[in-house]
């Protein structure tokens, strides 16, 4: 009969410091994420106001959508 002998893990697999670099790249990339939504729609919004605007008339609004 054989024994079975496990290999062990590396040495940092189950460290504390993957798991931390893990947790800050998650709060980075959710960051990045939810900063670039907020953006566009804010972005956005402001540009359908705009033009709305201009196309009730009023000139400031025409003369910022001109490039």
């Amino acid at each position: 009969m054989r024994y079975y002998k496990s290999e062990k893990a590396p040495h940092d697999f189950y460290s504390h410091k993957a798991e931390k670099r893990r947790h800050i790249a998650l709060a980075c990339a959710l960051a990045v994420l939810f900063g670039s939504a907020f953006w566009y729609s804010l972005t956005t919004t402001l540009d359908d106001m705009t033009r709305r605007d201009c196309l009730a008339g009023v000139q400031k609004a025409c003369m910022q959508l001109e490039p």
